[in-house]
Parts: structure tokens; sequence; C-alpha cells
């Protein structure tokens, strides 16, 4: 009989590593060995995602969780807390109730709020609970106490995206921890990308050289740079095209302001012709390979309990080696044990535009060194990334859980 999973989202959920890299994983298992059910708290851009590549899908419709803070460092009111402990206490209730009836195994927890209640409804159903941390523990004081207490109870196996991740780990989570990188599709990418598309829907010519950034317009990815590094690699190569491949996040304040701010930024330089803000792209790993450098301009965030703290893994940057594009990644988080300096791409400071230019000036001008680093990348991907190992190895760690 298989495992039943059940994969615990919020539903609102935008980010697009974890709902990128969780989708590859919920297509790719064998369904002899595991069947996924996706539980959603709520409607949303994950349900949408994630939703149709599962065996079975459960709207709890219990409401997105409340969260303990409206902005990055900002304060925690004793009131917010006690919505956001009441909220998930009632979800962890539904969720609880619904568990024999679907008759899974495992729950498997994908955020942070998810954990509390995947946790607790586990315990109360008499099943085992998998949390999986898709960035860096960032709690301190009387948050990271209580976080490090509550996995120590509810969380039979905590999953890390990255080494660098499990070594943010409180020592309680840190003993049961497993590091299971996202996998990258690396078959279906080589069946399923769309060589010349973007050049064409554009209007970019093949012969022009072409470097893009991805993602979700957020402070975390450092775009600003990007847009700084441009503006001083047109300088000395002023027929290059950029391209800013992702949008603000819906509803989010902050990231909205950004994504005008950046536009507003471009648009008075005079180039709009040349730097491109596309908007999302839904698979947008699939055009990556009409690029010729792809940079990952991560940054470390005021309040970030490290001064080299990031994102969890990188997967812009491993789709990115998998299409064969020279990449350039910022020293922060994960992204160093995702690219070799020197050896399958280039790392560079965070925060340091004319650092970022200098690296992508470098690759645009060298084209061997260019072309030496995208196979080495690519090959990196393949050996370290693929999404066929990443899948068996959690059809081995469910199944472990679940005994």
């Amino acid at each position: 009989m298989p495992i039943r999973v059940g994969m615990l989202f919020d539903g609102n959920t935008e980010r697009y590593g974890l709902l990128s890299a969780t989708g590859h994983l919920v297509s790719a298992l064998d369904r002899d060995r595991v069947e996924v059910v996706g539980v959603f708290l709520s409607r949303g851009p994950s349900e949408e995602a994630i939703g149709p590549k599962c065996d079975e899908m459960v709207q709890l419709d219990a409401g997105s969780l409340p969260r303990m803070r409206t902005v990055r460092g900002g304060p925690r009111g004793a009131g917010r807390t006690a919505r956001m402990l009441a909220h998930a206490a009632r979800s962890a209730r539904m969720l609880a109730q619904r568990i024999p009836d679907l008759g899974l195994d495992v729950v498997h927890a994908h955020y942070w709020h998810t954990f509390l209640i995947g946790g607790l409804a586990a315990r109360a159903a008499g099943v085992r609970s998998v949390w999986q941390l898709h960035g860096g523990f960032d709690h301190r004081g009387w948050a990271s106490w209580g976080w490090d207490e509550l996995g120590g109870v509810l969380a039979d196996r905590v999953l890390c995206i990255s080494r660098w991740v499990q070594g943010t780990l409180p020592p309680a989570w840190r003993e049961r921890s497993t590091v299971l990188y996202n996998g990258v599709p690396i078959g279906r990418m080589r069946r399923e990308s769309r060589r010349g598309e973007f050049r064409r829907r554009y209007g970019i010519p093949g012969e022009a050289l072409l470097v893009g950034a991805f993602g979700g317009i957020i402070d975390r990815k450092g775009f600003e740079y990007f847009v700084e590094a441009a503006e001083i690699v047109r300088r000395s190569i002023p027929d290059v095209y950029f391209a800013l491949v992702g949008d603000a996040v819906a509803g989010n304040v902050g990231s909205e302001r950004l994504a005008a701010d950046l536009r507003e930024r471009v648009s008075r330089t005079g180039w709009n012709e040349r730097f491109l803000f596309t908007g999302r792209i839904p698979d947008a790993w699939r055009c990556m390979v009409d690029f010729d450098v792809v940079a990952m301009p991560s940054v470390p965030l005021p309040g970030d309990v490290s001064a080299d703290f990031g994102e969890g893994f990188g997967l812009v940057a491993a789709e990115a080696m998998a299409q064969g594009a020279a990449v350039v990644v910022t020293r922060c988080g994960a992204a160093p044990e995702v690219v070799e300096d020197e050896r399958s791409g280039l790392v560079v400071p965070p925060r340091d535009g004319p650092a970022l230019a200098a690296a992508l000036t470098r690759l645009l001008c060298d084209d061997a060194l260019r072309r030496r680093l995208a196979r080495a990348g690519a090959a990196r991907a393949a050996e370290r990334f693929d999404l066929e190992w990443t899948v068996r190895m959690a059809e081995e760690i469910y199944e472990e859980t679940a005994r």
C-alpha cells in the first residue's frame, strides 16, 4: 500500500521557489509508493499551483493564518499573537478531524504557521508530521525558544532544502533533520524548453546578449542591485538586453511599491526598450534557455539573525544552470552552496551593484569563460540537483517516517 501524505499549505503562498520545487516533487513521486493529498487552509496561488498535481485535494476553508508581524522586524502585539494561536488551534482541529477519513499516514507541512497546525493535527490524530524548511531558522529570543520546544515535541522529521538551512537550526531540530535539496526536473526541461520563444516574443535579436533575473519582486531578491548593475554594464556594452521576469506580490504594499520604483528608475534612464519587465511567466524555467547569463542578487535584510542570511536554496540558479545559462549569485544564504565560485558560476558580495556589474561584464565580454561556466553549471545541476534524486530520497523519508 502506498504511503498517504497530506501536503499542508496556507493556500495564499506565492513564493516561487516553494511552489515550483514542491510542484516538481509532487508531480514526480512514484504513486506506487506515495499518494499525495493536497490540504489547503485557504484559497489562492498555492492551491492553484499544487492542487491539480495531487491525487486528491481538500480545501479546509479555515482562512489564511494572520501574520505575527505586519512588516519584517515589526512589533508582535499580544493581540496579534493570540489571534494567530487561536486560528492555528482551530485549523488544527479541523485537520485532525479529516485525517482519519483521508487515510493520511504523514502530514507534510511547508511553512512556519502550517508547522504548528500540521504538528498539532498529526499528534491529535496519531500520525506522523514532517516539517520542511524552505528558508533558514530566523527566530530569536522567546520566539526562538518557543519554536525550538515545539519542534522538539511536534516534528517527527525536519527537512532542509540545503546544508546552509540545516546549519541555522536549533539543536532539537537539527538532530532529526535531513537535507533534501530542491530537485530540478532536468529531463523534462530538456524536452519542454522553448528555445527562441522569449526572444521572439519580446523582439530580442538572436545574436544579442541577454541577461535575466527571475522571481517575485520582494526585498530579499535584491533586484534594485540588478537594475544598478544593468545601468553600469550598459555604459560599456550598450547593445546588451536585460529582463526582470517576475512581478510584485499581489496585496503586498512593500512589494508593489518596490516594483513601481524599479520601473520608474529604468524609465528615467531612457532605455526601456533594452530593459524588460515581463511580469510573471508561469514555468519561467522554460524560457531560461534563451538567456546568456542569469543573476540571482539575493541580499540579507535588516533584522536577519546573521549577516550572511539569504535564500534557503536558490532554485532560480539551479534551473538556469540546468538550462545552460551562466550564473552569478551573491554570497549569502545557500547560493554559494549551489554555485561554486569560478567553477560553475560566479559569486559576488551582496548589496554591491558595482561588483555584480563587474561579474556580468566579465561574462558578457569573455565568450570562452561564459561557455565554460555554463557547461560546468549544467553538469553540477545534473549531478547534485536532479529531481530524480530528490524524489527517491523523499519517498524513502515518507516510508521511514510512517513506520
